[in-house]
């Protein structure tokens, strides 16, 4: 599939290590398969998480042989399996978990999964539209109607409710949207999303080249203090 993307990820301005992974790889059948993991902050081996959770997915749906969306949601029960066993094991690895959101693009159609608070957007003529909901406390408050989610400063925003690692069988969400000619796609890890609000995000991509997009938003949240890994994934389909 003709296609142009970019992707820059980086460690930020105060971790020490990068937990974020991700992922572009063209599939035979002729689409791309993308993915972006946040290994959860503060939790142990957090890299190690996102590293499985990318590496599991990517074997799976290359390897099942199964059209989509089969094929992407068996890699996201593949990854979720390895990493809740790898967590479930004494030693360094305990404990550890990670988001995951990945999309199998085709000329005229997106099927993404999700788990997490790492997000896919679909930019076209200039407006950004968010594809995924944050499995966060403060989202799923907002959606039942028990509370508002308080926007970026909200601090139950960063406490998840779903993510890799937590149960063997945790259920991702999944959805199908028609693509056009032309349209952009990010996805990308909170490091970017809790400092750079939707529409700056749009204002970025639809005045930056693909080519140069994805380090221009790492600059843009590290210029605000890049407090958490970022990875900024930009991918364009052809007009």
């Amino acid at each position: 599939m003709a296609v142009r993307y970019s992707v820059a990820s980086d460690v930020g301005r105060r971790r020490e290590n990068n937990e974020d992974s991700y992922l572009v790889e063209g599939l035979p059948g002729g689409g791309l398969l993308v993915a972006v993991a946040d290994g959860l902050g503060g939790c142990a081996a957090g890299e190690v998480a996102s590293a499985l959770a990318v590496r599991t997915l990517r074997r799976a749906v290359g390897a099942v042989g199964l059209p989509e969306p089969d094929g992407l949601r068996e890699g996201f029960r593949q990854a979720a399996a390895a990493v809740y066993a790898a967590a479930a094991q004494p030693g360094e690895h305990s404990g550890m978990a990670t988001t995951l959101t990945a999309a199998v693009v085709a000329a005229n159609e997106l099927f993404l999964g999700h788990l997490g608070d790492t997000r896919l957007y679909l930019i076209r003529d200039g407006a950004i539209r968010r594809l995924t909901e944050d499995h966060s406390v403060a989202e799923e408050m907002e959606r039942s109607g028990e509370g508002a989610a308080g926007g970026r400063e909200n601090p139950q925003r960063h406490v998840l409710t779903r993510a890799l690692g937590v149960k063997a069988d945790e259920e991702a969400d999944f959805r199908r949207v028609s693509l056009e000619p032309g349209d952009r796609l990010l996805l990308c890890s909170d490091g970017l999303t809790s400092l750079v609000a939707d529409a700056e995000l749009a204002q970025v991509l639809a005045g930056t080249s693909v080519e140069r997009s994805a380090q221009e938003l790492v600059r843009l949240a590290n210029d605000r203090g890049g407090y958490d890994n970022i990875t900024a994934l930009v991918v364009e389909l052809p007009a």
